[in-house]
């Protein structure tokens, strides 16, 4: 069976949850029977693709952000040569790895793949503009067949953009923090002050100023310290609110590449995750497959990744949400029982078994 993924993450993405996703497939698939991959990216900028094995990569050059404005650049280049690139090709299926108005190549299925409603559910939000609704509305329409990464993204697609529940499949993600115990980069920390690790942007649903509401409290401010872990640094709005809540001295950012991140992980007390939505939530699952327990959101699809891993809260309470996180941080009974939960759960997703999911999704097509 021929399967081609199109240019479009490759394009957007030099690092990313999707393009690596699509990697991982690309990677996989042959392994799962009978399947001929290909990823049909003229130019790209994404460095996965440098790194992995993938014999049926139709690729021109990576270009790299520091020689041109990427976007543009990217975008003239691909236009010109997608045709080319596409010619005479005739997959079976041609899986969409992003959203766009108009479809790439000719395929006897095609099938896209959803990862979340926030730019339906956040809109004026996220992107005032919406130019990504409109573009997954078109791409959803046009598809044979809808992947979602979660239940609870397919339940909210299903409901906003009224597709037939029998057009969508649910495949969940493998964890890609694949970083060995001898490899993570363990930070220097105070022993006295244990960490509550937060990781990614932290702006809107990720809900991280109920966090910071949450940490106000005496048993927490004293026994804790909290770290944010990626995104950008704090901004002037964040920095003003750390002063007001008296956080200044006992919140910090810090970033880094995936084996400082694995590092954190594996030093933090706990791990928390207070978003009001996720479509999959990766970081509470990287958190368990590293050993880290998570207290987390009763909301979105969070529930669903990490089952009964879980020190539960309603989000938008911070202070069951600080009652959460004493629960576990404080109690070392808890704390244990959790790790071994969590190491269990995570062990049920991993990107082999997505790729054996996805395989399974084709045949059922053509």
């Amino acid at each position: 069976m021929q399967v081609a993924f199109d240019h479009q993450v490759f394009a957007q993405q030099r690092f990313g949850g999707i393009s690596r996703y699509f990697t991982e497939l690309a990677q996989r698939l042959p392994g799962c029977g009978d399947f001929d991959v290909s990823v049909i990216a003229p130019f790209h900028q994404n460095a996965y693709l440098n790194s992995a094995r993938v014999p049926g990569l139709v690729s021109v050059a990576k270009l790299s952000p520091r020689r041109v404005s990427i976007k543009s650049g990217l975008r003239w280049a691909n236009r010109v040569s997608l045709p080319l690139a596409w010619w005479g090709r005739h997959p079976d299926i041609i899986h969409e790895t992003f959203f766009s108005e108009r479809a790439y190549g000719q395929a006897r299925v095609r099938i896209v793949t959803v990862y979340d409603m926030i730019h339906e559910l956040f809109a004026e939000q996220v992107n005032p503009n919406n130019s990504t609704a409109v573009a997954k509305r078109a791409a959803v329409a046009r598809a044979d067949h809808i992947i979602c990464i979660s239940e609870c993204t397919r339940r909210d697609l299903v409901r906003l953009l009224e597709v037939d529940p029998a057009r969508t499949s649910v495949v969940y993600l493998g964890h890609s923090l694949d970083v060995a115990a001898e490899e993570a980069i363990l930070p220097a920390t105070d022993p006295a002050l244990p960490v509550l690790l937060y990781v990614g942007e932290r702006g809107t649903y990720k809900n991280f100023d109920t966090l910071l509401e949450a940490f106000t409290t005496r048993q927490l401010q004293r026994r804790l310290q909290l770290v944010a872990f990626g995104g950008r640094p704090f901004n002037e709005r964040e920095l003003r609110r750390l002063r007001q809540l008296g956080l200044d001295a006992a919140v910090r950012h810090e970033q880094g590449d995936d084996h400082r991140l694995a590092g954190w992980y594996r030093s933090a007390r706990l791990f928390v995750c207070p978003s009001t939505y996720e479509g999959f939530g990766l970081p509470p699952l990287e958190a368990m497959a590293q050993g880290c327990p998570v207290a987390c959101s009763n909301q979105g699809s969070v529930p669903e990744i990490v089952g009964d891993a879980g020190e539960y809260f309603d989000p938008l309470n911070p202070q069951q949400m600080a009652a959460a996180i004493e629960r576990v941080a404080f109690d070392d009974t808890r704390h244990a029982e959790l790790r071994a939960l969590g190491l269990r759960r995570a062990a049920g997703f991993s990107w082999d078994r997505c790729a054996a999911d996805t395989a399974a999704v084709y045949r059922r097509l053509v």
